[in-house]
């Protein structure tokens, strides 16, 4: 996955919409590389509705401090989601050639030039489905499951989702919710106390 070719696709698409569960920081610059900790974030995500660009929804799908991996997952998914819903044909006519030079950079693939057609068709029928979540982990399972997995269980709940959304009528939201019901530390804390937690880390790591 390239990264910059990433925040180029989604600036490409014109941004995308969001309502964020919670603050999320951009991270500054690093202190610990093996454990993975930063200084003073450079900015913030605020709570709420959001436009985001390119820059910041990659942030908004790789930030970790504070939280954990599978608050993380929770927003990737949730920019995939709004990626998909807010993807539109007048988008793909007007920036094809944005959008496509952007994408060649994003992922590799052996699809061929003349498959692209139809992969344009299947996304705008995908965008007037509903789209459900079920992640091996937290919020969906114990946060030791995905450790030691149990296969049957996995299928049985992707069995009755599969059941669930069928029975669904399509109606996607222009502003795409991310994780509301998730508890404030899976989402991302306040503003005030990620900045105490980020100065205390600095002043730990520098001491």
């Amino acid at each position: 996955m390239d990264m910059d070719g990433f925040a180029k696709l989604i600036d490409a698409m014109g941004g995308i919409r969001i309502r964020a569960g919670g603050w999320v920081p951009l991270s500054g610059d690093m202190v610990d590389e093996a454990r993975g900790i930063h200084g003073m974030p450079t900015g913030w995500i605020p709570a709420g509705d959001q436009k985001l660009d390119g820059y910041h929804a990659l942030w908004y799908g790789r930030s970790r401090e504070f939280v954990d991996d599978y608050a993380r997952i929770q927003r990737q998914q949730c920019v995939q989601q709004a990626m998909l819903k807010q993807l539109d044909p007048a988008t793909l006519l007007a920036k094809f050639e944005d959008i496509a030079n952007a994408g060649t950079k994003v992922v590799e693939s052996n699809i061929s030039a003349s498959q692209l057609g139809s992969f344009v068709d299947l996304a705008v029928k995908a965008k007037g489905q509903n789209v459900s979540r079920l992640t091996i982990g937290p919020p969906d399972f114990d946060a030791s499951f995905s450790t030691v997995p149990d296969f049957d269980q996995i299928h049985d709940r992707v069995s009755k989702l599969l059941a669930a959304q069928s029975s669904k009528s399509a109606g996607p939201p222009t502003t795409f919710s991310c994780s509301p019901e998730l508890p404030p530390a899976a989402v991302g804390r306040s503003r005030a106390g990620a900045a105490y937690q980020a100065v205390a880390v600095a002043v730990v790591r520098f001491n």
